[in-house]
């Protein structure tokens, strides 16, 4: 049950991993598509690095500071196929994040680098820095949850490659012995399961036949058993005992 719960714990800290990754590309699309509409409209959670090297583009090709215009140049194509190459290498690091560390790492990284990218843009570019603090923020998250699954990665493989636990065997059911007929009522529960008291030394078993047959004896009266009368008390006057009964 342990190995069962951490194998659960380690798989979710992997696939937390994955979802900071792709909700990264996906706003980041998302973004540069807004961008390219004339909108001054942000997601957050989006990588920084595409997101402002097209809008320096813009800002060079319109003129304007705040990168809006209705020109579309080389510097805003030269910015979108840098940040097209930008993205790719995070959809191939989506794509293959649970067959190699490899990939996990390097989205770790290439996420690492654009936090750093947004904190020279807010520090450098940005007249008012405040607008970015929950972006990092949210770098910051996807950072935990990227490093967090490259390091959950290896207990991970090797709790899946471990061989499977033994099963334990099943206890045996408890069958009566087939001579139970034969033994004595002593021996038969000293084998029963559970703890018993210690049983005596088995005696050896004898076949029960029936007692000898015993020969008719005529019927006859029990022996007359002698008189148990008390003896008399002898009289102090035996003369008077000796006198006849009275006869009128």
């Amino acid at each position: 049950m342990q190995g069962q719960e951490k194998l659960r714990k380690l798989e979710q800290r992997v696939d937390g991993g994955l979802v900071a990754l792709v909700a990264v590309l996906i706003f980041t699309v998302i973004n540069l598509g807004i961008m390219l509409a004339n909108s001054t409209f942000y997601l957050l959670f989006s990588a920084a690095v595409p997101y402002y090297l097209t809008w320096l583009g813009r800002i060079m090709d319109n003129g304007t500071l705040d990168g809006t215009g209705e020109i579309i140049g080389t510097y805003t194509n030269t910015a979108l196929v840098m940040a097209g190459v930008i993205l790719a290498v995070y959809l191939l690091c989506a794509i293959f994040y649970k067959k190699s560390r490899f990939w996990m790492a390097l989205a770790a990284i290439l996420l690492l680098l654009d936090t750093l990218g947004l904190a020279v843009v807010a520090v450098f570019l940005l007249e008012d820095a405040s607008g970015v603090i929950l972006d990092a923020v949210f770098h910051f998250w996807g950072l935990w949850q990227l490093f967090s699954a490259l390091f959950a990665a290896g207990p991970l493989r090797r709790l899946r490659n471990a061989p499977p636990a033994p099963a334990p065997a099943p206890a045996p059911a408890w069958q009566p012995p087939q001579d139970a007929q034969q033994m004595s009522w002593q021996e038969y529960l000293g084998q029963q399961p559970g703890p018993q008291p210690p049983a005596p030394p088995a005696q050896p078993n004898q076949p029960w036949t029936y007692p000898p047959a015993q020969p008719n004896q005529p019927w006859t009266n029990s022996p007359a058993q002698p008189d148990q009368t008390p003896p008399q008390r002898r009289s102090t006057t035996p003369e008077l005992d000796e006198q006849k009964p009275w006869q009128p």
